[in-house]
C-alpha cells in the first residue's frame, strides 16, 4: 500500500536498498579523492542530537554547500554509499554534508505508525535540523552564500518541504520522491528543481515525481522531472551515471563549483 511520501510497509522499503544503493555507489565514474575524511559534526543535543558529516571542496576558494538527505531507511544501511555520493559531489567543487536527520528515538519502523504519519509527526523537527546545517554550511568562511539540498526517495520529499520554507536554498534535486501531502497545493516558493524517477517504481509511483514539477513550474520555478522507463525505485548502471551527470551539471549551474 502505498502513501504520499513512500510506502507504508518496511518490507519494500527495504527492498528498494539494493537500487538505491546501486545510484549511489554508480553515480560518480571516478574514485572521489574528498572521500576519505570526512569531518563530522554534531547538531542539537541529548536525545534531540544528531550527526552530520562534511565532505570538503578542494581548494581556499569560495564555494557551495550540498546538503544529502538518505531514505526511510537511515543513514546506517548506507551510510558509506552516502558518503561516496558527497565525496563526488565535493569533487565537483562543493562542500557536500550527509544528514543524519533521524534523533535517537525516531528511527523507523514505530510500530502501529504507516510511512505517511511517521513523516507528518517527525517533519517539523527535520526540517529544523535542515535549517540548523544551512545555517552552518551557510556561515563559514569559503562558503559563497549559495546551497542546494539532495534528497533521496522520503528524503526527497523532505528536501521538498525544507526548500518551501526556506528561501536560501537555492537548487533542489529529489530522487524518487514527491510532494509531502499536507503542503500540496499550499507552496508559496521553490527553487529550480530537477526530478529524477524511475516510471516502473512501485514505491513512489511516477506520478508524485510528475506532481511535484508541476507545482514547481506553477510556482515559476524551473523544474524538470527526467524519468527513466525501466527503473524502478533507485536506478541500474546507465540510469546512475546518466542522473549523476545530470546532477552535477545542475548543482554546477544553479550554486557554482566547478
Amino acid at each position: 500500500m502505498r502513501n504520499g511520501n513512500g510506502s507504508n510497509h518496511w518490507r519494500p522499503a527495504l527492498a528498494g536498498l539494493a537500487g538505491v544503493l546501486g545510484l549511489l555507489l554508480c553515480c560518480w565514474a571516478h574514485p572521489a579523492r574528498a572521500e576519505a575524511r570526512p569531518h563530522e559534526l554534531r547538531l542539537g543535543a541529548g536525545r534531540d542530537a544528531v550527526l552530520a558529516w562534511k565532505f570538503q571542496a578542494p581548494g581556499d576558494g569560495p564555494r557551495p554547500a550540498v546538503i544529502v538527505l538518505h531514505g526511510r531507511n537511515g543513514i546506517g544501511p548506507l551510510k558509506q554509499a552516502y558518503f561516496r555520493y558527497a565525496a563526488g559531489l565535493a569533487e565537483s567543487g562543493m562542500d557536500a554534508y550527509v544528514l543524519s536527520y533521524y534523533a535517537a528515538d525516531e528511527s523507523p519502523p514505530e510500530e502501529g505508525l504507516s510511512g505517511k504519519l511517521f513523516f507528518a509527526r517527525h517533519l517539523s523537527a527535520w526540517t529544523a535540523r535542515v535549517r540548523a546545517l544551512t545555517d552552518l554550511a551557510l556561515g563559514g568562511p569559503r562558503s559563497n552564500g549559495k546551497v542546494g539540498v539532495v534528497g533521496f526517495s522520503q528524503g526527497g520529499y523532505l528536501s521538498v518541504a525544507c526548500a518551501a520554507d526556506d528561501k536560501r536554498i537555492s537548487a533542489l534535486v529529489v530522487m524518487y520522491g514527491g510532494v509531502p501531502h499536507r503542503l500540496r497545493g499550499k507552496m508559496r516558493h521553490l527553487p529550480p528543481v530537477l526530478a529524477f524517477h524511475g516510471e516502473k517504481d512501485r514505491i513512489v509511483p511516477f506520478s508524485e515525481g510528475e506532481e511535484l514539477v508541476r507545482e514547481a513550474q506553477a510556482l515559476g520555478a524551473q523544474a524538470q522531472l527526467v524519468p527513466y522507463p525501466d527503473e524502478g525505485h533507485g536506478f541500474g548502471p546507465a540510469a546512475s551515471q546518466d542522473s549523476g551527470r545530470l546532477t552535477r551539471e545542475f548543482l554546477s549551474r544553479n550554486l557554482g563549483g566547478k
